[in-house]
């Protein structure tokens, strides 16, 4: 389609409309393009810093909001519903700061509501920020210092509260937050492991839209396929995973 001489950080497929993709630059901006298009220019880039890189994106399904998530731990909220002008996106129309200050690597909605963006990235930092009420919520993930982080996150499309994450210290776990989300109880645990790639840098997870089944990469160089029960915990046959690729 085209070209940038930056850094791209970060891709996402837009939800409806989906020819086409966001990406996230190393100078802090962000770009969206029409797959479709025979233009060699993106439709639309905007940015509100361009020392801060763009290290995670997330649109909200319905693609009305598109979330970036920054080197300085800052998130900002883009309002996509006046296009074909792009007016209302020249400004991020709401931000969270995290504190203290920590990269942020991974975004995903989650919920049912679909006003709930998990957080994760630096200081192996997890958390759930309601952007409309404002309120953040950490999750009781290990601690970690500036070299720890979280390296990805995944949803499953039919199940809106379970995720799954995976960090650079090879540790991969799975959770359910719909205790936390609706209710006071604490985010639940299902499932962590650290063996799954040889305690080598989980770099990315992916989960199926029924959550049944998790797939994971690894700096051992493989790729592989965990079979989830109905608990969304391993499947015993499957406490190793299934190696699809080396």
């Amino acid at each position: 389609v085209g070209t940038t001489d930056k850094s791209i950080r970060s891709v996402r497929f837009q939800p409806v409309n989906n020819h086409r993709i966001a990406l996230g630059l190393q100078n802090g901006e962000v770009q969206l393009w029409d797959l479709l298009s025979k233009q060699s220019e993106p439709l639309f880039t905007f940015s509100d810093n361009r020392a801060d890189r763009v290290l995670g994106l997330e649109f909200t399904p319905d693609s009305r909001y598109l979330f970036s998530g920054h080197g300085s731990g800052l998130i900002l909220q883009w309002d996509l519903a006046t296009e074909p002008s792009g007016e209302a996106i020249a400004k991020p129309i709401r931000s969270k700061q995290l504190s203290p200050p920590s990269a942020i690597y991974s975004l995903a909605t989650v919920g049912r509501e679909q006003n709930t963006l998990a957080i994760a990235g630096q200081y192996n930092d997890l958390k759930l920020w309601n952007w409309q009420s404002d309120e953040l919520l950490t999750l009781n993930y290990r601690s970690g210092n500036q070299d720890d982080y979280i390296t990805s996150l995944a949803t499953a499309e039919d199940r809106p509260y379970l995720i799954a994450t995976g960090d650079n210290q090879g540790a991969i776990s799975l959770w359910n937050l719909q205790p936390c989300l609706t209710g006071t109880e604490p985010c639940e645990l299902l499932d962590f492991w650290q063996d799954g790639h040889e305690t080598q840098p989980i770099r990315a997870v992916a989960l199926n839209a029924d959550g049944c089944s998790l797939a994971t990469s690894g700096d051992d160089g493989k790729l592989k396929l965990w079979s989830l029960g109905s608990n969304y915990q391993r499947q015993p046959q499957s406490l190793d995973g299934a190696v699809v690729k080396k």
